[in-house]
């Protein structure tokens, strides 16, 4: 019997469609299932595939603290390849980030709103936006910047 040797990373490089991973890791996430989730997110990650995930992740709601939301987040934040996904994972680990990646992405953080003052540079007026796309902009700029940070120094 072949299937008692297969190791997932055999099946999955078996198959060539990327799209076919992506429904693995929708279903994944559609029952709850952790194991076929993150193994097929992580698939996605090894073949480039940071569109689809972050596709999949935005339409689905993961609800924070359950396993499920922990697994996904503990593999984006080991995802240094992409600055934003690997913010989103801390995010989920967080508490934060289970109404989808964009609208988490478009959320005002608090530091975002903490500064009183106009700084040199900045475009805010007594700690308010001035821009709709700010907050973006901003949590983008960090993640690139955290992306960059040494790693085990």
């Amino acid at each position: 019997m072949l299937y008692k040797n297969l190791s997932v990373k055999e099946l999955y490089a078996s198959i060539p469609d990327a799209k076919i991973i992506a429904d693995f890791f929708e279903i994944g996430l559609e029952i709850g299932s952790s194991q076929l989730a993150v193994s097929a997110m992580e698939e996605l990650m090894f073949r480039g595939n940071a569109d689809i995930i972050i596709a999949k992740l935005n339409k689905s709601q993961l609800r924070p603290g359950n396993s499920l939301t922990s697994m996904i987040a503990r593999s984006l934040v080991e995802y240094r390849e992409n600055p934003i996904l690997h913010k989103y994972g801390k995010a989920l680990l967080q508490g934060h980030g289970n109404e989808g990646i964009l609208k988490w992405l478009h959320t005002p953080r608090e530091e975002d709103l903490s500064l009183s003052e106009k700084s040199p540079g900045q475009d805010r007026v007594n700690g308010q936006k001035l821009s709709e796309n700010e907050g973006l902009d901003e949590a983008i700029i960090d993640a690139i910047n955290e992306g960059f940070e040494p790693q085990g120094f």
